[in-house]
C-alpha cells in the first residue's frame, strides 16, 4: 500500500508539471511521457526506465516505487520536477 501511495504522488507531480501519462496505472509503477532532452535531465538525479520511444520522437519512462520509497525523497522529485 505505501509503495502505491508514493507512486500516486508522484504521479499527480508528474501530471501537475505538464507531463502526460503514457497511461493511467493504479500499482506502483508510473509512464510519464516527455521529451528526449527533459529524459536526459531527469536521469543526472533519478533512477528510471525508459520504457517506449514515441513515434513523435518523444519517450516514455518508467518510475517504480516500492516499500522503501521514503516521503522525502517525493519530496525532493518535486524539487527537481
Amino acid at each position: 500500500r505505501h509503495a502505491i501511495e508514493m507512486a500516486h504522488q508522484i504521479r499527480d507531480i508528474f501530471v501537475s508539471a505538464g507531463y502526460p501519462l503514457l497511461f493511467d496505472s493504479p500499482t506502483n509503477q508510473q509512464f510519464f511521457i516527455m521529451s528526449r532532452r527533459q529524459m536526459e535531465k531527469l536521469r543526472e538525479k533519478v533512477q528510471f526506465n525508459l520504457w517506449q520511444q514515441m513515434d513523435d520522437g518523444r519517450v516514455a519512462i518508467r518510475l517504480v516505487t516500492s516499500w522503501a520509497t521514503r516521503p522525502e525523497d517525493v519530496e525532493a522529485l518535486k524539487a527537481l520536477i
